[in-house]
């Protein structure tokens, strides 16, 4: 049987090691594994591995923007201690990107490194005490596995609830806002739950 395959832009400034990039990768990898018998799976897709030859041959973040709306489902934009260098019309590329993801009504969520909040520059400070979307923190490796895991299962949630949207509605809901705090599962599932039936976030 073939399965649908929602693919996540993992977008992130130069100041995220390749180290935590693999193994974001390696919790996507084990995600699937373990669900294989879900008729879904997701796939990492990021900027410097996937469009970096075509951004030499043309404005980068507009080619980063075409190939993520025709063929992302999803941006997944991970932290450090810095909010990334002005693109385009936006403070950061990995804000653009964010931002471009929510207006076309597509699951964004972010997640950052808790270890390093005395580090934080304050234009990223800024910028998540404003963003609207899926919010996370990580100490270990062991957190950030569970939290990439949390965020497939709203991905799917929500991805799912927009097709059906679209079906029903000519304005579809796909962005769930989720504040620091949500420590539980059943307690994210039911803000899903709740957003998807009032038809807000």
């Amino acid at each position: 049987m073939d399965k649908i395959r929602y693919t996540v832009l993992i977008s992130h400034p130069s100041d995220v090691d390749e180290k935590t990039l693999d193994f974001i990768y390696q919790c996507f990898d084990m995600w699937n594994e373990q669900n294989q018998a879900l008729p879904f799976e997701f796939y990492p897709f990021e900027w410097d591995k996937d469009v970096a030859t075509l951004s030499e041959v043309a404005n980068g973040q507009d080619v980063i923007d075409s190939v993520a709306e025709a063929y992302c489902d999803a941006v997944l934009a991970v932290f450090n201690k810095r909010l990334g260098s002005p693109v385009n019309d936006s403070i950061s590329g990995t804000v653009h990107e964010l931002e471009e993801c929510i207006e076309n009504d597509k699951p964004a969520g972010m997640i950052i490194d808790s270890q390093e909040v005395d580090s934080r520059e304050q234009k990223l400070i800024d910028y998540i005490n404003d963003f609207k979307g899926l919010y996370k923190e990580y100490d270990s490796k062991e957190k950030l596995s569970r939290e990439i895991g949390l965020f497939s299962i709203n991905e799917r949630e929500i991805i799912h609830q927009s097709l059906m949207n679209q079906l029903f509605y000519s304005k579809s809901i796909c962005v769930l806002i989720i504040r620091t705090g949500s420590k539980e599962l059943r307690q994210i599932m039911s803000i899903i739950r709740i957003s998807v039936r009032l038809g807000q976030v």
